[in-house]
C-alpha cells in the first residue's frame, strides 16, 4: 500500500522584494513504468530526461518552464510543499551510464553504481527543484527549471514520487523594455507555442513584450540566385496565407553584410532583419553546398566533435563564439 507524506521545505527565508509567482506541479503514480535492466529498476514517466552522471540512480528529471516579463530577471525560487507518496517495494536504481557517440561505433564497460551514493541512507536526489537558466524566445523570457518528481533512498531501496511540489519564483523587473517588429501571425504563434509548455500560460498577455506591426515581413527564404525564381510560388502562396514574405539571395547577403564568414554574415543578416523587419520563419533554400551549415563543437564523456548544425542560423541571442576563437558552441561561448 501506497504511505502519503506531507513535506514542508523552506530553502530560505524569502526576502519580500520584487514580486513573486506561485505555482504546482503534479504527477500521477499512474504514470510511472518499471522495467528491469541487468537486474535494476529503471523507472520511466512521459516527458522526462533522466539523471545522466555515471554511477548515479538513473532517475527521472523533467524540465519546467515558467514565464516571467519580458523585462524582468529571476532574483531566487523557494520550494514551500511537497507531497511525498512511497512506492510499494524494494528497488536497487540502475545506474546511470556514461554518454557515447555512437556515429563513432564506439563502446565502453558498463558502469556499476557509485558505491558513495548507492550505500547512502539519504535521498538522492536532494532537492526536488533546481534552477537551470532563463532564456529568450522571440523577446519573451523564460526561466527554466530541473524538477526531480521522484527520489531514492539507496541504502534501504526505498524509492518516493514528489506527487504535487509548490514552489514560488522571485522576479525583478531591471532589464531595458524593447519595442519588437512583429506581424499578428507571428505573435499569435510564439503565444500558442508558449501556451504548450510554460507553467503559466495565463501570463501570457500581461507578460508579453511590447510589439508593433508596421514596416515588417515575417516569412524569409534564403537561396541561391539559380532558385530564386523557384521559390517564387511559396512567396505568392504564403502571402495569401496572410504572411509577407521576402527573397534573399546568398550572394545579396554575402554583399551587404560583414562577419567572420558566409555563415556568420547570414546570421547577422538574420538577426537585423528579426530585430527590424520581425522576420520569424526561414526557409533555407538549399544543402550546404548553397547556405553553409554551422559546425558546432559537440562534447561528450571526454569525446570532442563538430556537428553541423543550422540551429545556428534559429538561436540570435549572442555570437556563439564569445570568446573569439572561431570554434562555435563552446561551454564558454554562452549559448542562450
Amino acid at each position: 500500500m501506497r504511505s502519503l507524506l506531507k513535506v514542508l521545505i523552506f530553502l530560505s527565508p524569502l526576502i519580500l522584494r520584487g514580486s513573486v509567482l506561485r505555482q504546482t506541479i503534479e504527477v500521477s503514480p499512474e504514470e510511472l513504468t518499471f522495467q528491469k535492466a541487468k537486474g535494476y529498476d529503471v523507472i520511466s514517466l512521459p516527458g522526462c530526461d533522466y539523471v545522466y552522471e555515471a554511477g548515479h540512480p538513473h532517475l527521472p528529471i523533467k524540465s519546467v518552464y515558467i514565464l516571467l516579463p519580458s523585462n524582468a530577471k529571476l532574483v531566487d525560487f523557494r520550494v514551500t510543499d511537497v507531497s511525498v507518496e512511497k512506492i510499494d517495494g524494494r528497488f536497487n536504481i540502475y545506474p546511470a551510464q556514461h554518454q557515447i557517440p555512437l556515429l563513432k561505433g564506439l563502446s565502453r564497460d558498463f558502469t556499476p553504481p557509485d558505491e558513495a551514493i548507492y550505500s547512502s541512507d539519504k535521498p538522492y536526489p536532494a532537492s526536488p527543484l533546481e534552477f537551470a537558466q532563463t532564456g529568450n524566445l522571440g523577446g519573451y523570457r523564460v526561466a527554466a527549471f530541473k524538477f526531480y518528481p521522484l527520489y531514492y533512498v539507496p541504502k534501504r531501496g526505498e524509492l518516493y514520487l514528489r506527487r504535487r511540489i509548490e514552489f514560488e519564483v522571485r522576479y525583478e523587473k531591471s532589464l531595458k523594455s524593447e519595442t519588437i517588429k512583429r506581424s499578428a501571425v507571428a505573435e499569435k504563434t510564439y503565444r500558442e507555442l508558449l501556451s504548450r509548455f510554460v507553467l503559466n500560460p495565463e501570463d501570457i498577455d500581461r507578460f508579453s513584450p511590447k510589439t508593433r506591426e508596421e514596416g515588417q515581413f515575417d516569412y524569409l527564404i534564403i537561396t541561391d540566385e539559380a532558385y530564386q525564381e523557384a521559390f517564387e510560388p511559396l512567396i505568392a502562396w504564403k502571402t495569401r496565407k496572410g504572411f509577407v514574405g521576402a527573397i534573399r539571395t546568398v550572394s545579396w547577403i554575402d554583399s551587404h553584410y560583414s562577419g567572420y564568414d558566409l555563415a556568420e554574415k547570414i546570421r547577422n543578416y538574420l538577426k537585423i532583419a528579426h530585430a527590424d523587419s520581425g522576420v520569424t520563419w526561414v526557409l533555407i533554400g538549399g544543402d550546404t553546398d548553397i547556405v553553409p551549415a554551422r559546425n558546432a563543437y559537440v562534447y561528450a564523456e571526454g569525446y570532442t566533435d563538430y556537428a553541423p548544425s543550422d540551429l545556428y542560423y534559429s538561436d540570435l541571442d549572442g555570437s556563439w563564439d564569445a570568446d573569439g576563437d572561431h570554434v562555435y558552441g563552446e561551454v564558454a561561448d554562452s549559448l542562450d
